[in-house]
């Protein structure tokens, strides 16, 4: 159901939270169906039959697309983990700023 739901997300080009109101269901639920904690009901599993027949008009995404798509996603959690510690250095700095202006 996980790689269903992949390539379903990257044919409509949508993000998971677009994905579950597409289907009507939470993102905790998608989340929880993707990682096998749930099964999908019937209806939902209609819901999804239909979003991908709408997806077939639409270009499939290949493994590749999935490949470069999750190695731009570490990228960027490095580049906000980077911002964070600066953001942390900064904001010790201002702290022991006013410690010695008082």
């Amino acid at each position: 159901m996980q790689k269903r739901l992949e390539t379903l997300r990257y044919s409509l080009g949508l993000e998971w939270g677009q994905l579950a109101e597409q289907l009507k269901i939470s993102r905790a639920m998608i989340g929880f169906i993707r990682n096998g904690q749930r099964k999908p009901s019937a209806a939902l599993l209609m819901r999804i039959s239909e979003l991908e027949q709408q997806a077939c008009g639409n270009t499939v995404a290949t493994e590749s697309d999935v490949a470069n798509w999750r190695e731009r996603a570490l990228e960027a959690e490095r580049k906000l983990l980077q911002v964070r510690e600066a953001l942390d250095l900064i904001l010790k700095g201002t702290a022991k700023l006013n410690e010695a202006i008082k």
